[in-house]
């Protein structure tokens, strides 16, 4: 396994923190996905709300799903940092 570079993810109890929590977290999920022990252990935990999705993309839903996610990640994650960081969301 690679050495993952990810930002720690604390939540300090203040609501006003749940967007850097949220940054913090999402931010993470691209590098956690590109190591195969942690994709092996989300497949295998129950409380995984994706297990089992990737062999369900014959399913129209499932894909659109995945398509969704690949379109809107990215802008997503750009507005949550700029909110996380105190500056007004872009558009």
């Amino acid at each position: 396994m690679t050495e993952l570079r990810t930002l720690p993810v604390v939540f300090s109890g203040d609501v006003a923190d749940l967007t850097e929590l949220a940054y913090a977290g999402m931010s993470g999920l691209a590098p956690r996905f590109r190591e195969p022990d942690l994709i092996t252990w989300n497949e295998n935990c129950r409380l995984y709300p994706g297990r089992g999705a990737a062999q369900r993309l014959d399913d129209p839903r499932v894909a659109s799903a995945f398509a969704s996610l690949m379109t809107n990640t990215g802008p997503a994650l750009r507005n949550l940092k700029q909110r996380a960081m105190g500056a007004p969301a872009a558009g």
